[in-house]
C-alpha cells in the first residue's frame, strides 16, 4: 500500500484518515482470521450462485494458507537427518581413505567433501523453509499496518506453533476467546 495515500488523507481530513486506518486494520486482521467471516455468512437460497462463488474464493484462501503451513513445517525427521549425515560421512571418509598422496587427488577429495557439506547445508535451509512463510504470509500485511500507523498483528496460534517469531519491539496478538471456533478474539499488545 502506498503510504502517501494515508499521508495525504491525514493532511486533507484527519478524522477520515483515522477512520480509514481503523478500517484497514480491521480488514487485515480479518484476512488472518478469514474463518470468522465465513462462519458469520448464512446461506440464502435466492443467492446460491453468489454463495458458491464466495465458497470457492474462501477455499482458495484456505488452500493458500495450507500451502504456507506445509512450506513452514519441517519435512525431515531426526532419523532422516541421521541417515543423511551417515551417508555424507561415509562418502567423505571413503574419499580420504582412497587418496594416493598426489596433489590432484587431494584437491579433488577436498572439493567433493566441500560439495557434500554444502549440499547438507542446502537441504537444511530447505527443511527450515519458515522464512518464506513470513515473507509471503505476513510481511505484506505488516507493511500495510505500519503505513496506517498500526502495530503488526499476528494470530496467537501462529506464534505458539512457531510459524512466526515477531521481530518487532512491539506488536499485537489476536487471542482466541472461544476455542476451537475462534469467532471472537481479544487483541493484546506485546513487547519483545
Amino acid at each position: 500500500m502506498n503510504t502517501k495515500i494515508i499521508y495525504f488523507i491525514s493532511f486533507y481530513d484527519s478524522e477520515l484518515a483515522k477512520k480509514l486506518s481503523e478500517l484497514i486494520d480491521e480488514y487485515i486482521r480479518r484476512a488472518f482470521d478469514y474463518e470468522i467471516i465465513m462462519r458469520e455468512l448464512s446461506f440464502q437460497e435466492t443467492k446460491s450462485a453468489v454463495y458458491e462463488n464466495i465458497q470457492d474464493a474462501m477455499e482458495k484462501i484456505i488452500a493458500t494458507r495450507q500451502e504456507l503451513t506445509v512450506l513452514g513445517a519441517r519435512t525431515l525427521s531426526a532419523f532422516q537427518w541421521v541417515v543423511l549425515f551417515s551417508l555424507a560421512l561415509l562418502v567423505i571418509l571413503s574419499l580420504y581413505g582412497l587418496r594416493t598422496g598426489e596433489p590432484f587427488f587431494d584437491i579433488v577429495t577436498v572439493l567433493i567433501s566441500s560439495s557434500v557439506v554444502l549440499v547438507l547445508l542446502l537441504i537444511r535451509d530447505l527443511d527450515l523453509y519458515i522464512w518464506n512463510e513470513k515473507t509471503f504470509g505476513y510481511d505484506i500485511f505488516e507493511n500495510v499496518l505500519r503505513a496506517v500507523g498500526k502495530l503488526p498483528y499476528y494470530p496467537e496460534e501462529s506464534i505458539k506453533k512457531g510459524r512466526i517469531r515477531p521481530a518487532e519491539k512491539e506488536y499485537r496478538v489476536g487471542i482466541c476467546l472461544d476455542y476451537p471456533s475462534c469467532l471472537t478474539r481479544r487483541i493484546e499488545t506485546r513487547t519483545n
